[in-house]
Formats: C-alpha cells, sequence, structure tokens
C-alpha cells in the first residue's frame, strides 16, 4: 500500500506568504500548481520526479525569475497566495529539472524537517535570462490583481536591442572571422541551453556544437538569445557563408541548402522543416531569420549567374 506523502498542515496553508503578482496562464497542467493539496518535498525527492526540458519549463523557469525580480529578488516560497487569492504551489518536476542541471539553476531553502521552503534562482538562470532582458522579464507577471499585459508577452513584438539593418563596425568584423568576442561563452551556454543538439544535424556532441548568429556578431548586443541557432561546426560555417538557410514556413522552420552543395552529405537537410511545437520558446527572431534568408537568396542569384 502505498504511503500517503506529507502534506502542508491547514496551519501552514492558512499562513501562507501572500506575493502581489498575478501568475500568467497556461494551457494544460500548469507548472505553478493551484490548489490547496499541496504535497511536500525534500531535495533527494526531487531527483525521482524531474521533468525534461519542453516548453512547460521553460515557462516555469522564466516566470520563477520573473518573480523573483517583481518581489525584490526574495526567495520565492515553494507555497503562497497571489494578488488573486489563488494558492499556489512550486511543480515538483520543474523544481527538480532547474535542481539537477549541472551546475544546479535554483538554491534550495529548506524548513528544519528538510523540506523545501523555498528557491531562489542561482547564478546560471540569472545570467542566462538576462540576454533576454531583466526588463522584459520583469513584466511577465503582473504586481497588482490586473491580469498579465499581452502585449508584453507577445513573442514577435520583443525588441531584439540592436538593429539587423545597421552596418557592423569593420573592428567587430575582424572579430567576428578570429571568434574574438565579447560574451561568446555565455551567449554559447544559454543557446546551448535551448536547443541542447544542433538544430540541423541533430549531433549532441558538446565538442562539434558551436553557437551560431543569424544576424552576424556586431558586439555584445548581438548576443541576443533569439539571434541565435545550435549547429555543428561546419555546418555552422556554411551557415555563416550563406551557403545554407532557414526561413519560416507557416510558423514551422525551415532549412534550404544551396545548389551548390547538390552532390554533398549536407544535401539531405534541404528543407529540413522543425515543426512549430518542436521549437523552443525562445526560438529565432522572425526578423533576423528573414534577414537571414533573404541574404542567402541573393547569394543563390549570384552564384547561379556566376555559373
Amino acid at each position: 500500500m502505498a504511503v500517503r506523502k506529507p502534506r502542508l498542515t491547514p496551519t501552514e496553508r492558512d499562513t501562507l506568504p501572500l506575493l502581489n503578482v498575478v501568475i500568467p496562464p497556461w494551457e494544460g497542467s500548469h507548472p505553478f500548481n493551484v490548489g490547496q493539496d499541496i504535497e511536500k518535498y525534500t531535495p533527494q525527492e526531487l531527483r525521482k520526479v524531474a521533468s525534461t526540458k519542453q516548453r512547460r519549463t521553460d515557462f516555469f523557469e522564466k516566470t520563477l525569475l520573473a518573480i523573483w525580480y517583481a518581489t525584490g529578488e526574495q526567495a520565492v516560497p515553494y507555497a503562497f497566495k497571489t494578488a488573486d487569492q489563488s494558492v499556489r504551489s512550486l511543480d515538483a518536476g520543474c523544481l527538480g529539472f532547474l535542481s539537477n542541471r549541472e551546475p544546479p539553476e535554483i538554491i534550495l531553502l529548506l524548513d528544519e524537517e528538510g523540506f523545501i521552503r523555498a528557491v531562489e534562482p542561482a547564478f546560471g538562470l540569472i545570467d542566462r535570462y538576462r540576454m533576454l532582458g531583466g526588463d522584459r522579464l520583469r513584466l511577465t507577471v503582473t504586481l497588482s490583481t490586473g491580469q498579465p499585459d499581452a502585449q508584453s508577452l507577445a513573442e514577435e513584438d520583443e525588441p531584439l536591442g540592436f538593429d539587423p539593418a545597421a552596418q557592423v563596425d569593420d573592428r567587430l568584423k575582424k572579430e567576428s572571422l578570429i571568434t574574438i568576442r565579447e560574451g561568446a561563452r555565455e551567449f554559447r551556454k544559454a543557446v546551448l541551453l535551448q536547443w541542447e543538439s544542433c538544430a540541423l544535424s541533430g549531433c549532441t556532441v558538446r565538442d562539434a556544437l558551436e553557437a551560431a548568429h543569424l544576424h552576424r556578431y556586431g558586439g555584445v548586443n548581438t548576443n541576443h538569445l533569439r539571434n541565435g541557432i545550435i549547429l555543428r561546426a561546419d555546418i555552422h560555417r556554411l551557415f555563416d557563408r550563406h551557403l545554407i538557410s532557414l526561413h519560416y514556413h507557416n510558423g514551422d522552420l525551415v532549412f534550404s541548402v544551396s545548389r551548390g552543395l547538390s552532390n554533398s552529405e549536407y544535401q539531405d537537410f534541404d528543407q529540413k522543416r522543425i515543426m512549430e511545437r518542436d521549437l523552443p520558446e525562445r526560438r529565432p527572431h522572425p526578423v533576423v531569420v528573414q534577414k537571414h534568408y533573404e541574404e542567402f537568396c541573393r547569394m543563390e542569384r549570384n552564384r547561379s549567374t556566376e555559373h
């Protein structure tokens, strides 16, 4: 007979802290659980219930960090009440996902009995989302009893923080060619956490993977998560030379391979499609995708006339 897990007591539920936030909605099982029957967990138990990376865990970590910002960078309680009077608790699977990363991306704070009472984002999580813009993260939750600002959550309206049409300084071009790039390590780590493998080949060998800029590197501002994609090193070089590109079609991401590679193994990747549902939440921004694809098409026309 299964042993019933420890739950919050009525007294503990009555004294839950109040956070002056409203949690954004989520379709399906919400990663900020709603309800009074709240199970308690120890750090050891998180290893057994950990989720895998998915859109739900992306939503959880972004919202968790937004709550942390919104409450003055205070530890986020494991269970709490919100401004709309709902009772929430942190999903154990999502907590397990973040605590089991290497290194862990959350710090677990325990009560006297060894159960999780609150969590804080670790530096790795903070640093990764810093690239997305702290101000935007602060808008993910609402600091009142109002509803989340739909405009602030609109993916396509998110500013990139740089102008894709701007000319790249010649000195930065030189830096790009010899891969001396400010923030390169942090950029690779952040993009790799989003994709986990080469977007085109599926390669998972970390030493063979690189973070490719869709809009050519032009300083630290172009190290934006939505200006990046993970590619195998050889594919990255072809991508930078616009022999391979990509574009959106009905929400899916579709790759195109130059006719100049038609007799190579790369031709097998032509028209490879990543379905919208399989794309990471911070998928490549349509503006930089379109710009890369337009340059690919222009160079394809030039390559055709040369032959």
